[in-house]
C-alpha cells in the first residue's frame, strides 16, 4: 500500500475497507502504523471511505430496495470513496508543498 503500489494497492485498500468491521476509532492505530511504514495518503483515505459499503447489509438493502438500487448504490459508494481519496491525496500534497 505504498506510494508505488499502483492499481493493486488501490484494489487492496478498497477491499480491506469494504470488509472491515467495528468502530472506525479502532482502526486508527493500525492505519497509523501503516502510515509509518510508507502507506500513501490515498490508500489510507480509500480504506476509510470504503468502510461505507458493507457487504453484511447488502441482502437487507436488496430486500428493501431491490437489486438495481443496491448495485448502483454500492458502485457509487466505491467510486465516491475513490474520489474522496483522490481529493485527500491532492490536498495533502498541496499542504506539504506550502
Amino acid at each position: 500500500m505504498g506510494h508505488k503500489a499502483g492499481a493493486l494497492g488501490i484494489l487492496l485498500s478498497s477491499a480491506a475497507g469494504i470488509i472491515s468491521m467495528g468502530p472506525v476509532y479502532a482502526w486508527y492505530p493500525f492505519l497509523s502504523s501503516l502510515k509509518e511504514k510508507g502507506a500513501s495518503d490515498f490508500n489510507l483515505a480509500s480504506f476509510l471511505s470504503n468502510r461505507a459499503v458493507k457487504p453484511a447489509l447488502i441482502p437487507l438493502m436488496i430486500a428493501y430496495f431491490g437489486w438495481r438500487f443496491s448495485v448502483v448504490f454500492a458502485v457509487f459508494g466505491v467510486l465516491s470513496a475513490l474520489a474522496v481519496a483522490m481529493s485527500v491525496s491532492l490536498v495533502n500534497r498541496i499542504v506539504k508543498k506550502s
